[in-house]
């Protein structure tokens, strides 16, 4: 027989949260797995920025799709593939793994900043290819982390999401992802073979911007003048 499809879509105008089991299994009364011939789904598209975080290990093999809003997940073996057209996207509780993974557009999110003090981010792990098919950067949100610490305590590297294959991306990763919701430091991103790691350095002093802004500003009256 034919597996059924069941595709849960996400369409919250607030914040929710979820806890328990998140399967494609059925449990019966002694908590033994039944399999059953269906595959799930789910979508994500919430509504002003709403987010839907899924605390339970996630365990199925249909696909994610994120369109609007915020979806975060936990789950220890990988999901369907990964497919981002808009919105964010992120772990919880140790991180989230998928089969593959595809960016056209949205944010990559860092929900829990205190993961970081502990030196562990919740990682995306991507068991495939992890591919950038969009246009521009990927948002990298840090959901408010105040980084300043790190650069006092040296230069710590944090892995963020790992994958087995890369696709679209450029050799230097901050060409291709930025930073948003970060306090007190400058996010450096750096490939580590098909790792992306982060490091964070000092906000530049307003003089040392200024003596930037200066000397672009001369370079371009120089290269005015010999034209």
């Amino acid at each position: 027989m034919d597996p059924s499809t069941v595709k849960i879509i996400f369409t919250n105008k607030t914040d929710c949260e979820f806890t328990g089991r998140f399967t494609e299994n059925k449990f019966d009364g002694n908590d033994k797995k039944e399999e059953l011939n269906t595959v799930m789904s789910v979508k994500m598209a919430g509504q002003n920025g709403a987010k839907q975080i899924i605390r339970a290990d996630a365990e199925f093999t249909g696909t994610v799709e994120v369109e609007s809003g915020t979806l975060i997940m936990h789950s220890t073996a990988a999901l369907g593939k990964l497919t981002m057209t808009g919105g964010a996207f992120g772990g919880i509780d140790g991180g989230v793994k998928v089969s593959e993974a595809e960016w056209l557009g949205g944010d990559i999110v860092f929900h829990n900043a205190e993961a970081f003090m502990g030196g562990s981010p919740d990682k995306i792990t991507v068991d495939g290819t992890f591919a950038k098919t969009g246009e521009g950067k990927i948002g990298v949100d840090f959901s408010g982390l105040d980084a300043s610490i790190f650069v006092e305590d040296g230069n710590l590297v944090f892995d963020l999401i790992t994958a087995n294959a890369l696709e679209g991306f450029s050799a230097d990763a901050n060409d291709d992802f930025a930073a948003k919701n970060l306090l007190g430091a400058v996010a450096d991103f750096a490939w580590a073979g098909n790792t992306l790691t982060v490091s964070f350095s000092q906000v530049p002093e307003p003089a040392a911007v200024a003596a930037i802004f200066g000397a672009l500003a001369l370079g371009l009256a120089a290269w005015r003048r010999r034209k």
